[in-house]
């Protein structure tokens, strides 16, 4: 209930009593500090009340300060004496406390919402402890506590793993407390892990160290000081280079290395089993799986390891996967080269990357590759840069898939049954195949798919059929892609599309032009197939709405950007069209989007 119509209630209330009870007493009798004494007011037949003195006019009185009258309050009294400052209008039990030391409300408590907050310079999580505020809320940028020893750097806090870098990390008052160096220390990194602790720091100086390496479980983190140029973990061919296969996390880190002349029977440079590594700034090279699968990399049962910025290059495998095999795992491949990597046994497939599904552990893989290059890598079958099956789920983005090779289908890219494939922004360039799909062959994807956007599909090459896009038994989608200059020896230079049944297959706002074969330059599709092309340029013509057959004028043969005289500048369609181009340019530019992988600017 609210105070004051209490504080009313409570005067009529003591009115009607004091007048039934005949109460009466004598009419100038005053008590305590009565600072004014009895003035005013109805005697009102003998009833005496006693009022307080409200100075400061906020309708609560001075317990200290009161006086006795009739049932009409003297001028500057009123009946309670609820007030704990009658000097200051703003403290009274009405008032809202607020965070200054005092009490407001007048219940007996100091600032009772309050709490102190403590600046997140570096939004970190943790605060200042010399820079706070107490406030009745906590105010944006301010976090409960104090225990951050530098908040204007988010890598230095009581969270964060210390490093070896003369500098108080973890803010636990020790610098570079739990480093470990090699071989100032220990002659061997090996030897390190076996002596370290859990959250040490392995702190590896310059040098070849001959030797193979088991994290053993243990959350390290190994970083060379100067690396991988000048840092060299060489296993000497004496088996897999580096073991990571005891449930190893994220925190597990090794950074800056060249891991080379690993050989096993399969996982040549790196193997990971049931593990979540961070592999950055490493290159891993001449590494070799002899009968098995994965030279550079091994990735198998539920692993999610991460690779950022590292080059895997000139690994070999008898088998799948020659740069990276991935099987029941998840991987993350950001700003990283896979080239050169090569499978040397018959019939097998992923020159770069493999991935795929093992029926036993019930998991299939997937692959988020960004900002990356894959190149220049070889197989005896399918998939010469990527080769992906079984429900796997793959994203690349800003990524370049150009000059690999494979003996059958899918130069560039393979993906087969139940593959979910996004490709957003990548150029894929001059990769070749001995039978269909120099560029990308999607098969059997269903109702999964295979969605391209923003990319560059150019001069690619096929001994048989397609030398651009391949796709059969899947719902496939090209929104904004240009798709020029490949060649196929039988059917379908740019586009082959094959057996669709009900999945839907779409071309919008695409060019596809310069593409060469013996029937069907631009575009082959059976009869049995279902596509649906609007708002493109396709020469040879395609009679349907928004289509056009002109020379798109691209700036040259290798160069597949629009000049200002291109026809395919502002015809497009807004519906389904991505906002920026393949290189990051807002869409649209003028009148309208553009047709084909670049807004022209």
């Amino acid at each position: 209930m609210n105070k004051k119509l209490y504080l009313f209630i409570r005067t009529f209330v003591l009115l009607i009593i004091a007048g039934s009870l005949g109460i009466y007493g004598c009419n100038s009798s005053s008590g305590g500090n009565d600072s004014g004494g009895s003035s005013g007011g109805d005697s009102g037949g003998g009833v005496e009340i006693t009022y307080y003195q409200d100075a400061d006019g906020d309708g609560y009185g001075d317990p200290n300060s009161f006086t006795t009258a009739g049932t009409d309050a003297p001028d500057g009294y009123v009946i309670n004496n609820d007030d704990c400052n009658d000097n200051d209008a703003e403290i009274n039990p009405d008032a809202v406390e607020t965070c200054d030391g005092i009490d407001e409300d007048c219940d007996g408590q100091i600032d009772e919402p309050c709490s102190t907050y403590y600046n997140d310079a570096d939004g970190d999580g943790y605060g200042d402890p010399n820079d706070s505020v107490t406030d009745s809320s906590r105010p944006d940028g301010y976090v409960t506590n104090d225990s951050d020893c530098d908040d204007i750097d988010a890598s230095i806090n009581p969270g964060a793993t210390e490093l070896c870098d003369n500098i108080d990390n973890n803010c636990d008052g020790l610098i570079d407390d739990t480093c470990m160096l090699v071989p100032e220390e220990y002659l061997t990194i090996q030897a390190a892990i076996d002596a370290a602790a859990s959250s040490a720091s392995i702190v590896v100086n310059d040098g070849t160290y001959t030797e193979t390496i088991d994290f053993k479980g243990k959350t390290l983190i190994i970083k060379s000081v100067n690396g991988a140029d000048v840092t060299t973990i060489d296993a000497g061919g004496a088996g897999t280079a580096i073991i990571f296969s005891q449930g190893e996390g994220v925190a597990t880190v090794l950074d800056g290395f060249t891991i080379t002349n690993g050989s096993s029977a399969f996982a040549g440079g790196i193997y990971i089993s049931g593990a979540s590594p961070t592999i950055k700034n490493c290159v891993i090279t001449n590494n070799s799986a002899s009968s098995g699968s994965g030279g550079g990399v091994y990735s198998i049962s539920n692993s999610t390891p991460t690779l950022e910025n590292c080059t895997i290059s000139n690994n070999t495998s008898a088998e799948h996967g020659a740069g990276i095999y991935v099987d029941s795992s998840t991987i993350t491949i950001t700003g990283s080269t896979i080239s050169g990597n090569t499978i040397t046994g018959d019939w097998y497939d992923g020159g770069g990357i493999y991935f795929a599904y093992s029926y036993s552990s019930g998991a299939p893989s997937t692959g988020v590759i960004t900002d990356s290059s894959i190149t220049n890598n070889a197989c005896s079958d399918d998939g010469g840069g990527i080769f992906a099956s079984d429900d796997t789920i793959l994203t690349i983005t800003n990524s370049d898939i150009s000059n690999n090779s494979c003996g059958s289908d899918g130069g560039g890219i393979f993906t087969d049954w139940g593959v979910s494939l996004t490709m957003t922004s990548c150029t894929i360039d001059s990769n070749s195949a001995s039978d269909d799909a120099g560029g990308v062959f999607i098969n059997h994807s269903h109702e999964n798919g295979a969605f391209l956007t923003n990319c560059t599909i150019t001069n690619n090459t096929s001994g048989d059929d397609t030398g651009g896009v391949y796709f059969e038994h899947s719902a496939v989608y090209l929104t904004n892609c240009t798709i020029a200059n490949n060649s196929a020896i039988w059917y379908g230079g740019g586009i082959y599309a094959d057996w669709s049944g009900s999945y839907a297959c779409t071309v919008i706002n695409c060019i596809v032009w310069g593409n060469t074969a013996y029937e069907g330059d631009g575009i082959y599709a059976t009869s049995d197939s279902s596509l649906t092309i609007t708002y493109s340029d396709i020469e040879g013509g395609w009679t349907a709405t928004g289509n056009i057959n002109s020379d798109p004028l691209f700036v040259s043969g290798t160069d597949f950007h629009l000049t200002d005289a291109s026809p395919c500048i502002d015809t497009g369609t807004s519906s389904g069209a991505p906002y920026d181009d393949i290189d990051g340019d807002a869409r649209p530019i003028g009148a309208g989007f553009d047709m084909g992988s670049d807004e022209h600017m």
